[in-house]
């Protein structure tokens, strides 16, 4: 199923999108949620030079953890205002329970170099399309694995020409790509088009478990207008299967550099809404008995829409225990403390919970048990600062008092 919003709006911009300064790529970026973890920088062997990346963790993220995190990579770093504005996007759609934390990998590409990384061989000698496919795929994906705790859920969002590129790494990576957000793409170049390609791939046999998540989006331009609808229309035709989930944004009144900011959103709660549903589904369940465990795997919709498990937020897990010990339910509000424990270890405040709730159905031991698990772990956790820890020592005096 090819699904189409149109919007037809009038958008203004200045040249100030274009304005690219390196002052202003230096200074961090407030996201909600996040916070900027490393400058980045790789020499890779496929394309033979640097390449110059910033990295982005939620907050809270533990180095020393085995949590696992959903990859979301942004090419064009260099176009600051831009690549602000889909970081900011992110984190407020994590912030409000919309989407899963995620590692952000933002990619920089220099103003001689973004023409051949997003050319493939076949269109031009010089091109350095299927190198920049085999950093991506050998070089990039795999040191996220091991290095910030990222998961097999992989969403790439690239414009312009890497809105091209993206959509060519998804015809070619369908299989492990979980989704890409292509904005105001052109889909053909000399001896290439990905529009045959595209639908050349999804004809292809595939027993999927997970869904594949497309959007494209196009704005004024005549080339992006044209290519877009050649996608559109070849998509539309064809019998789509019901893994591809593919879905067309039309600002025709907006200029090409405006498409990111209002194509991300819309993109990212779509991608995201089954995650978001399981999430709101598992908190406002009171359905379980008192003898019946806490199912929390019932609700993660993750293993079936996105081919790994992507935890529900912390605001969700931690509200379910508070909702079950406000209704009187101590034992259960132990049982989803303990699952939000699960997925994020390093919110130690769990335990003095997890205590009190124990000191209300009478189990002196079992809330001792949980204060020195507290106690052990609070010295390991990020998540903290100064001033909190003195707060949450003021709560452990109180309970050690009870």
């Amino acid at each position: 199923m090819f699904e189409t919003y149109i919007y037809p709006m009038k958008v203004l911009i200045t040249s100030l999108l274009l304005i690219i300064t390196i002052a202003l790529q230096a200074q961090p970026i407030e996201i909600s949620g996040y916070k900027q973890f490393e400058d980045l920088t790789l020499e890779s062997a496929n394309l033979g030079y640097k390449k110059f990346m910033r990295v982005y963790v939620p907050e809270g993220y533990d180095a020393n953890s085995s949590k696992k995190y959903p990859l979301i990579i942004i090419f064009d770093r260099q176009n600051t205002i831009n690549c602000t504005y889909q970081l900011q996007t992110i984190g407020y759609l994590t912030t409000f329970d919309q989407m899963p934390q995620s590692v952000i990998i933002t990619i920089a590409s220099h103003p001689n170099k973004r023409g051949a990384e997003t050319t493939l061989k076949a269109s031009n000698d010089n091109g350095l399309g299927e190198k920049n496919e085999r950093f991506i795929m050998d070089e990039l994906i795999p040191y996220a694995n091991k290095n910030y705790h990222t998961n097999s859920f992989e969403l790439l969002i690239g414009h312009s020409r890497y809105g091209y590129f993206t959509t060519y790494m998804l015809t070619k990576h369908m299989d492990v790509l979980n989704g890409v957000i292509s904005i105001s793409p052109f889909f053909k170049q000399t001896n290439v088009n990905l529009v045959d390609s595209m639908v050349n791939r999804l004809q292809k046999p595939i027993n999927f478990k997970n869904n594949v998540y497309y959007t494209l989006a196009t704005g004024d331009s005549v080339t992006d207008t044209q290519d877009y609808t050649l996608m559109k229309d070849a998509l539309r035709a064809k019998m789509l299967p019901n893994y591809f989930k593919c879905t067309g944004y039309e600002f025709y009144n907006c200029g090409h550099m405006a498409t990111p900011g209002l194509t991300v959103n819309n993109a990212l709660y779509d991608t995201f809404s089954q995650w978001a549903l399981g999430a709101d589904k598992y908190y406002k369940d009171t359905m379980a008995t008192p003898t019946e465990k806490v199912k929390y795997d019932k609700y993660l919709m993750g293993i079936i829409d996105y081919g790994d498990t992507l935890a529900f937020s912390l605001g969700t897990l931690n509200g379910k225990g508070w909702q079950y010990y406000n209704n009187k339910r101590p034992a259960k509000a132990i049982e989803a403390w303990q699952v939000a424990l699960d997925n994020y270890p390093g919110y130690t405040e769990l335990y003095l919970y997890m205590a009190q709730a124990a000191l209300d159905l009478g189990k002196a031991d079992d809330s001792k048990k949980y204060i020195q698990l507290y106690k052990d772990n609070i010295k390991k956790s990020t998540y903290y600062t100064k001033k909190d820890r003195k707060e949450l020592n003021k709560e452990l005096k109180g309970l050690q008092k009870k």
